[in-house]
């Protein structure tokens, strides 16, 4: 496959954090977003992960990061058109009431 010339956006890697850079620029309106990737998409660290969204940080940009993956997986379906998998959130795990387990106040 021959790269463009020329792109607004040239992301390096396409791994999960890659392959978000690209969807967001795209989704902000962005037409030739490129992602330059080595080998396959999501082939390198991002396939060995095991998945989940881990909840205890010590800063507030962390945390905001954290709830948004959230409210991601919430919606994944109905935004990516693919079901993220059976259990991908389960209510006694996450819910609003351990709102308080996210905050940073006092630390």
């Amino acid at each position: 496959m021959d790269l463009p010339r020329t792109a607004s956006a040239v992301v390096i890697g396409g791994g999960v954090v890659g392959c978000s850079i690209a969807y967001h620029l795209a989704r902000r309106g962005l037409a030739d977003v490129v992602v330059v990737e080595r080998e396959t998409v999501g082939s390198g660290t991002t396939s060995k992960a095991a998945g989940g969204i881990r909840v205890q940080f010590p800063t507030e940009t962390e945390i905001r990061f954290s709830l948004e993956a959230i409210r991601v997986f919430e919606r994944f379906q109905d935004e990516f058109g693919v079901d993220p998998g059976e259990g991908a959130l389960k209510d006694d795990e996450i819910g609003p009431e351990s709102s308080d387990i996210y905050t940073t106040e006092g630390a």
